[in-house]
């Protein structure tokens, strides 16, 4: 869900959990996963059976559950929103980035007391 668009602009297959259980309604059995935040999930899953019960549910799948959890616990990552960042990452990315935010909001200071 958080990826920019791909193959511009044919990009008509990705779907919210409740989009995925719409797609599935004709089926007698539906099961839908995420995997991320809650609010905007990475990934999304769903499955449905017709004349008979889902033996399964995608969340309780192994490797399902062990992206959430490992997702949940970010160990040695900082959270940002939806997303997770290695420290490492994170440091260069502010190394890069700082830079130009203060000197950008320097500006803007500047040019705002210049108008009163």
């Amino acid at each position: 869900m958080l990826i920019g668009i791909h193959a511009y602009p044919s990009d008509y297959w990705r779907f919210t959990p409740e989009g995925f259980r719409v797609l599935l309604e004709r089926f007698d059995d539906v099961d839908v996963a995420a995997w991320g935040d809650p609010e905007a999930p990475f990934f999304v899953f769903g499955v449905g059976s017709r004349g008979r019960k889902l033996d399964l549910r995608l969340a309780e799948l192994p490797s399902l559950s062990a992206m959430q959890r490992e997702y949940e616990r970010a160990e040695g990552q900082v959270k940002i929103g939806p997303f997770r960042y290695p420290l490492r990452k994170l440091g260069a990315v502010l190394r890069d980035e700082l830079p130009r935010a203060v000197r950008e909001r320097a500006i803007a200071r500047v040019a705002g007391r210049r108008r009163l």
